[in-house]
């Protein structure tokens, strides 16, 4: 499967940080990659710290989506 078919331009991708390929994948397809930032000197910069809450309050959302998919199993009726 194509990259195009699957990511469309102007897209955002939401990864975590053991995606490294996706990277490819989303300049490929036009499209914007979200990732949390990677801690360096075990210290976050405040932009670091803002990018990650920010990132972590839309993640939740879809982590709960998924679950609910799950324990609903609402796609084992598709």
């Amino acid at each position: 499967m194509e990259v195009g078919q699957v990511i469309e331009v102007g897209d955002q991708v939401l990864a975590d940080k053991g995606f490294p390929g996706i990277k490819t994948n989303c300049k490929e397809g036009n499209s914007i990659l979200i990732m949390p930032p990677i801690l360096h000197n075990g210290r976050f910069s405040e932009e670091e710290v803002i990018e990650t809450y920010s990132v972590a309050s839309v993640r939740i959302h879809i982590e709960r989506f998924f679950a609910r998919l799950k324990t609903y199993h609402i796609l084992n009726t598709i």
